[in-house]
């Protein structure tokens, strides 16, 4: 094999592996950035976790999914929490605990009761209703800035935390 076909075939494998690259973050998974402690303790600061894009439509999510929502428009970064509530679900905050279609919903993954009151709401239709773990440390639905989190808005689902490496975990319901 000459110098010539050497690096043609060199040039090759790199377009491909490109290629290949630019389609498995385009439509399946991609790593991001945790910024902020508003979901803490389930996750921390400058931690990595892997987003799944395989999920289409809003009914391809559910109450309890971490998901990762664009806001890259309104506050130049994209923000991690956890879903609540979904599509015609009842939804209410009041003395320290949230309330979905008119039961108290176990949150094993909280350090702290929920603090403040949300009146009564319905989630509508193709939206889901998004909070922190960290309730006193999160911008979430609850803030009219925010809001119902819309299909448009989710870019994927948390399914494991991987970096740093000794705080892996797997981030399914």
């Amino acid at each position: 094999m000459n110098n010539k076909s050497k690096l043609r075939e060199w040039f090759s494998i790199v377009v491909i592996a490109i290629l290949l690259s630019i389609l498995v973050r385009t439509f399946l998974f991609e790593i991001y950035v945790v910024e902020g402690i508003s979901m803490v303790p389930t996750l921390n600061d400058k931690e990595r976790i892997i987003v799944t894009k395989t999920h289409n439509t809003i009914s391809d999510y559910n109450r309890g999914d971490i998901i990762v929502i664009d806001f890259s428009k309104d506050y130049g970064k994209d923000i991690v929490k956890r879903i609540i509530a979904v599509a015609g679900d009842t939804i209410e905050i009041c003395e320290g605990k949230v309330v979905v279609n008119g039961n108290n919903i176990a949150e094993d993954y909280l350090n702290q009761l929920t603090e403040g009151r949300y009146e009564l709401t319905t989630v509508p239709a193709g939206a889901v209703f998004v909070m922190g773990d960290n309730r006193s440390h999160s911008l979430d639905s609850r803030d009219t800035r925010i809001g119902f989190i819309t299909e448009t808005q989710i870019k994927g689902k948390a399914v494991w935390a991987i970096w740093p490496p000794r705080s892996w975990h797997s981030l399914k319901n």
